[in-house]
C-alpha cells in the first residue's frame, strides 16, 4: 500500500507537471502505447485516477487530452519500479503498431525513410515532444527533448519511443552488424540482471539524454516489401489524424474560450471574438467545428449547462446570481434553459443534489 505521506507528494507533483504544460495540456494526442499498456494491465482503476471518465466506455478512445494522458503515465510510475516499467513496455511493445505505423514501416522505400516518416508522426502528434536528429561518426542519434518539464513522467514517455523505435529498427536491420543503444538519464537498477534483453541492443541509464543510436548505414537498408501504394496510403492516413487532432483542439481551445468568458465577463463570448482570439476568421472557425462533428451555439450551451450544475451545488449562491453570471437577461430565461438541460428547473435540481448528499 501507498502511504498517505507517498500518496500527497505524488498527487502533488502531478499537478505540478498539469500546471508546467498549460494550454498544451488541452490538446489532443494519440494513445497507442498507452492502449497497449491498458490491455496488458487489464484496465486497472488506479491506473485512471484523475481521469476515471475513461473507465467508463469499454474501450480506450484513439485520443485523448494531454493533461489527461501525462496523469495516467504519472499514476504508472507511481505504480511500477523500473524493472517492472521496463519489462511492461518492452511487452507492450510486440504488439501491432498499429494501421498507420505498421504501413508506413512496412512499406517504406529503405530504412531511413521510415525513421524520418515516423518521426514527423510523433512531433506533429505530440505538441510537447521534440526530437533531436544526427549522424556523427557514423552512428544516427535520435535524442527526445520535450518542450514542456515533464519531471519523471519523462522516463514514461522515453520508454514508449525508445522500445518502438527499436522495435522498427531490429525488424528491418536483417544480418546487417551492429546493434541499437538505447539511452536513458535515470539511474541504472541495482540489479541489470533483471531487465529484459531487447534484441541487439544495449540499455544505459545514467546518461546525459534520452537517446536511440545505431549504425547510418542502416537507413541505407532497402526494403524487399516496398508496396509504393501502401506506403502513400500510410502516409496520407497519418496526415489525416494529424489534422483531426488539430480539429479536437480547436474544440478545446473554444470551449476554453467560451469558459473563460462566462467566468471573467459573466457572459458567453461572440464567435466573432473567439475566432479573433484563436487567429482565424469566423467562417474558418464554423468549418473546423463542422469538420469535429459540433457548432459553436453547441459548445456554449454545453460549457453553460456545466458550470450551471457546478454553481447549484454551492448552497450559497442564489439562482439570480448564476443567471446573472452565465449572461442570462433574466432568470425567467435561465429557467427555460435549465428545464432544457436537465428536464427540471434550478429550485428542484438544487433539492435533488442536497438529498443525494444527504444519502451519502
Amino acid at each position: 500500500m501507498v502511504s498517505a505521506t507517498i500518496a500527497s507528494r505524488q498527487a502533488g507533483e502531478a499537478d505540478a507537471i498539469q500546471r508546467r504544460l498549460g494550454a498544451l495540456g488541452d490538446e489532443f494526442v494519440p494513445i497507442l502505447v498507452l492502449r497497449q499498456i491498458d490491455a496488458w494491465l487489464s484496465r486497472p482503476a488506479w491506473l485512471y485516477q484523475g481521469a476515471e471518465f475513461l473507465l467508463e466506455a469499454p474501450d480506450l478512445p484513439p485520443s485523448i487530452l494531454l493533461r489527461h494522458k501525462v496523469r495516467i503515465l504519472h499514476n504508472l510510475l507511481a505504480s511500477h519500479d523500473l524493472h517492472a516499467l521496463v519489462d511492461l513496455f518492452w511487452r507492450a511493445m510486440q504488439w501491432p503498431m498499429g494501421r498507420v505505423g505498421g504501413l508506413i514501416a512496412g512499406y517504406s522505400p529503405d530504412l531511413g525513410t521510415a525513421v524520418d516518416a515516423l518521426l514527423d508522426v510523433a512531433r506533429i502528434s505530440n505538441p510537447h515532444l521534440g526530437v533531436a536528429d544526427g549522424v556523427e561518426a557514423g552512428t544516427r542519434r535520435l535524442q527526445l527533448q520535450p518542450r514542456v518539464d515533464l519531471g519523471p513522467v519523462e522516463l514514461v514517455v522515453a520508454l514508449g519511443f525508445a522500445f518502438q523505435m527499436h522495435r522498427v529498427l531490429t525488424s528491418r536491420a536483417g544480418p546487417c552488424p551492429g546493434h541499437v543503444e538505447l539511452s536513458f538519464t535515470w539511474p541504472g537498477p541495482e540489479d541489470p540482471v533483471r531487465l529484459p534483453a531487447p534484441e541487439r541492443a544495449v540499455l544505459r541509464f545514467g546518461t546525459p539524454s534520452n537517446t536511440v543510436a545505431y549504425p547510418a548505414d542502416w537507413d541505407r537498408l532497402r526494403n524487399p516489401m516496398h508496396d509504393p501504394v501502401l506506403w502513400e496510403m500510410g502516409l496520407r492516413m497519418a496526415r489525416a489524424e494529424a489534422t483531426k487532432l488539430r480539429e479536437q483542439s480547436i474544440v478545446s481551445q473554444v470551449r476554453q474560450a467560451v469558459a473563460r468568458s462566462l467566468r471573467d465577463d459573466q457572459r458567453p463570448p461572440s464567435v466573432r471574438e473567439v475566432a479573433a482570439s484563436l487567429g482565424k476568421s469566423i467562417r474558418s472557425l464554423e468549418r473546423s467545428l463542422t469538420e469535429a462533428g459540433t457548432m459553436f451555439r453547441a459548445i456554449v450551451e454545453e460549457e453553460r449547462k456545466q458550470i450551471a450544475a457546478a454553481m447549484l451545488s454551492e448552497a450559497d449562491r442564489s439562482i439570480q446570481e448564476i443567471s446573472d453570471s452565465l449572461g442570462f437577461s433574466d432568470r425567467t430565461s435561465f429557467t427555460r434553459s435549465f428545464r432544457t438541460w436537465f428536464s427540471v428547473p434550478p429550485a428542484a435540481f438544487r433539492m435533488q443534489l442536497a438529498a443525494g448528499r444527504r444519502a451519502f
